[in-house]
């Protein structure tokens, strides 16, 4: 079982979804993230980040997965 499963199986708890309208644009923006370490625009980049195709499709994969995830979660 996993952890969500488990949490509201014992819990009263709700869950919020959200999503972004523009999926490869939130895509660039996870890769530049993951490549800079700045994850939001309070803190400086530690690195400047590159364009990288391949990265830029696993994080659109990634995203697809999770919106997929949520999705099934809402019961």
């Amino acid at each position: 079982m996993d952890f969500i499963a488990w949490c509201r199986e014992r819990h009263d708890v709700a869950l919020i979804t959200l999503t972004r309208n523009d999926r490869l644009r939130q895509a660039i923006s996870f890769s530049r993230a993951l490549q800079s370490d700045q994850w939001t625009a309070r803190h400086d980049a530690k690195r400047k980040p590159e364009y990288d195709f391949h990265q830029i499709a696993r994080c659109l994969f990634l995203i697809g997965r999770s919106y997929s995830c949520s999705l099934s979660l809402h019961v």
